[in-house]
């Protein structure tokens, strides 16, 4: 296991360009992109594989925990997304990818934006997979309304469960 905080450029804990990596049981936070993508992990052109890891308190323009860009064929699986924050995609953003998002908790992450996705963003013909996960509390924070996915066209979404505390 491997604890990852950093900040800096695209990729504030990872940054992988056309490679395949295999990440288990790690755990990325107050890593930090700025302006830019991926505060967690940024993936280019790349397919890699993430299992029960931890992104939590991460941030950056697009996808606060994960951006994934340009055919990015991610699969993430058994991972708990805490508290990421960016202006498009809280949890996780694609741009022209379409990860396996399966068996994943997404818990207070959000946007500052009207849209985008607290949890999970896609623009430009993503198309990910979502499947059997959890999405609570994610908002965005122009009018603290519930923001769980954003996209902008048609998802894949089968067996999750989407609620906010009442408060």
């Amino acid at each position: 296991s491997s604890f990852f905080n950093n900040k800096g450029e695209s990729g504030g804990g990872i940054y992988n360009y056309q490679s395949n990596p295999s990440v288990t049981h790690c755990v990325f936070e107050g890593n930090d992109a700025g302006d830019n993508h991926g505060g967690g992990i940024y993936n280019y052109e790349s397919s890699p594989t993430y299992s029960s890891c931890i992104f939590r308190k991460n941030h950056a323009k697009y996808g606060g925990g994960i951006y994934n860009g340009m055919n990015s064929q991610a699969s993430i699986q058994n991972c708990l997304f805490v508290k990421n924050s960016a202006e498009f995609g809280g949890g996780i953003e694609n741009f022209k990818s379409s990860p396996g998002i399966v068996n994943n908790t997404f818990y207070g992450n959000y946007i500052d934006n009207y849209f985008g996705g607290g949890a999970v963003g896609n623009d430009s013909v993503s198309n990910p997979v979502i499947k059997n996960s959890i999405f609570q509390n994610n908002y965005r924070t122009s009018d603290d309304s519930l923001a769980n996915i954003y996209s902008s066209h048609f998802e894949n979404v089968t067996y999750c469960c989407f609620y906010r505390d009442q408060t």
